[in-house]
């Protein structure tokens, strides 16, 4: 009954975070081993997949995503275009000033990541300070007890997250310019590349946010990874990807497993909070 495409994302992000509570219950019960930095891992092959997309293949990547993607990078279609995305055989774009203006690589790049802090803050500013009042009607009360501790708290959270997100975008700004500038090409592995650095950044990020980044960017990626499948080498895999009744099935799925996962003993627990929250409220606290 929704929009198709809607149900696409939708069961995406459904099906993948039914499996990672799938896989913290099944750690938690001690019959899968806890990998160290594991969400780190999955964050950074999924932000290969991702900056891969946005730099070389845009159409592949969901349009409103791909926006916020510039925006927050403070990109130009028109700079990426023009220095990252030149065909074969065309001369070599020089970084600046297509792709930024300052003549230094290093100036640039370190004076984008100041400004960057900012970008990010307006952006992790409702993020921090929202979703506890209203998700976690218990902080409401907390908040009226403490306020000057919630608001510590908080805002130590936005500067963390702020400063781990201009430090994903300095990761790929500057693995771009050295590596296109040293290798003198465009090539399709520099990105990614890129992706893997701005990855590991998430390691700036609170250990209790990685998970929820991971579990967000995930489906991205997967999205990425579907629209490049093509249907000259795969017909097969191609048309079932795209069959109207395979996001039904895959949110089936997701709610099938989230229903085993809360009904078993421990499975509350070991879920993701935001998961047990939003299931409690569409199917009630009693299962």
């Amino acid at each position: 009954m929704d929009d198709p495409a809607r149900c696409r994302v939708l069961a995406l992000y459904c099906i993948v975070r039914s499996l990672g509570d799938v896989l913290r219950l099944l750690i938690h019960r001690g019959d899968f081993p806890n990998i160290p930095h594991g969400n780190v891992m999955t964050f950074t092959i999924a932000q290969m997949f991702i900056m891969y997309g946005a730099m070389l293949q845009p159409q592949t990547v969901d349009p409103k995503y791909y926006k916020w993607i510039r925006n927050v990078g403070n990109l130009k279609e028109s700079s990426i275009q023009r220095a990252l995305r030149t065909p074969a055989g065309h001369p070599f774009v020089e970084c600046s000033p297509v792709w930024h203006k300052h003549p230094s690589c290093t100036v640039h790049n370190v004076t984008d990541f100041l400004y960057a802090i900012g970008r990010s803050s307006r952006m992790y500013i409702p993020v921090h300070f929202l979703p506890p009042l209203l998700f976690y009607p218990k902080s409401v009360l907390f908040v009226f007890a403490n306020p000057t501790k919630y608001l510590k708290k908080k805002t130590f959270n936005t500067i963390v997250s702020s400063i781990f997100l201009a430090a994903y975008q300095f990761n790929i700004k500057t693995t771009i310019c050295y590596v296109r500038n040293l290798t003198r090409s465009n090539a399709w592995w520099i990105p990614v590349l890129g992706g893997f650095f701005s990855g590991l950044s998430l390691f700036i990020e609170h250990s209790k946010r990685r998970v929820e980044l991971a579990l967000y960017c995930i489906p991205r990626a997967l999205e990425i990874v579907m629209r490049l499948i093509r249907k000259d080498m795969f017909p097969v895999l191609y048309a079932l990807l795209r069959k109207p009744w395979l996001p039904v099935l895959n949110f089936q799925i997701a709610i099938a497993l989230w229903m085993t996962v809360l009904g078993t003993i421990g499975g509350d627990m070991a879920s993701n909070s935001l998961n047990v929250t939003v299931l409690r409220v569409v199917f009630g606290s009693k299962h």
